[in-house]
């Protein structure tokens, strides 16, 4: 992916909303301060939702997979008359995911203090994943204090304190 990496200041956010995965792609790539970026990430219009919580969770794993996460744990729920919900723990922060199916669709939310994850290529393959005709993302810099935005960025090892 050739992109640009802008700045994003402590404690600002950015928002916007794309309709391919050409889009996502060329995105321009933020590089945050504080103690990490955070991502809302909002799929619509999803033709291709998941019915069980394995299926998401799977999806969900290969999703931390691509943005070079390191997997700690994960758990997934499925709700009555529908509807999936479920965390991936990532040794970097995490990803969580609520589905509406009769809505057709999908609510993200990515976490992570490592400026060397891919969460663009982890958005564009949900993106293709659920049939999504468009996305909105949210980017937070998250983590400010008055004295400075200095913390260690990974990479991290499973269970690393």
């Amino acid at each position: 992916m050739n992109s640009k990496t802008t700045s994003l200041p402590c404690g600002t956010n950015t928002k916007s909303i794309f309709q391919s995965v050409a889009e996502i792609q060329a995105n321009q790539a933020v590089k945050f301060s504080g103690f990490g970026q955070h991502l809302l990430v909002d799929f619509d219009n999803c033709q291709s939702m998941v019915d069980t919580s394995d299926q998401l969770e799977q999806i969900m794993l290969k999703t931390a997979r691509k943005i070079n996460a390191t997997i700690v744990t994960s758990s997934f729920h499925e709700f009555n008359p529908q509807g999936l919900s479920g965390v991936v723990v990532i040794a970097e922060s995490h990803l969580a995911i609520h589905t509406w199916p009769e809505h057709n669709a999908a609510c993200v939310d990515l976490f992570t203090c490592s400026a060397e994850m891919d969460s663009m290529a982890g958005i564009a393959f949900l993106f293709e994943s659920f049939s999504a005709q468009s996305v909105s993302i949210e980017t937070i810099s998250r983590g400010c204090s008055s004295r400075g935005c200095s913390i260690k960025q990974g990479p991290f090892e499973a269970g690393e304190k």
